[in-house]
């Protein structure tokens, strides 16, 4: 029987979805956007592998009325914050993880 919490999507996400994300990266960067996405790339029992790829309100001059980018980044790297407002699921269960340093777009 699979594990379906075991798996390795390392080659297909940077083959199949890395061009899409960059596309999407590139358009939010050249109007100012301020995004966040993360994803869960591989997972064992041991660990799970992430990518994030992010450009914060900051980094395009930007302060956000409700800067929930703000709070997640803050949570996923282990601050206890009490949130005005939570999305469909609560963020502070976020572990900590690494962002990918070869996905840049100048």
């Amino acid at each position: 029987m699979q594990d379906n919490n075991i798996y390795d999507f390392s080659k297909d996400f940077k083959a199949d979805c890395l061009p899409h994300i960059i596309a999407l990266k590139a358009f939010c960067v050249s109007r100012g956007i301020p995004f966040y996405m993360t994803f869960a790339i591989k997972n064992d029992k041991k660990a799970t592998d992430y990518m994030t790829i992010k450009q914060i309100p900051p980094e395009v001059d930007m302060e956000l009325a409700d800067d929930m980018i703000r709070k997640i980044i803050l949570a996923e790297r282990g601050f206890d914050l009490a949130l005005n407002h939570v999305d469909i699921f609560d963020i502070d269960w976020l572990p900590p993880h690494h962002e990918d340093p070869t996905i840049t777009i100048e």
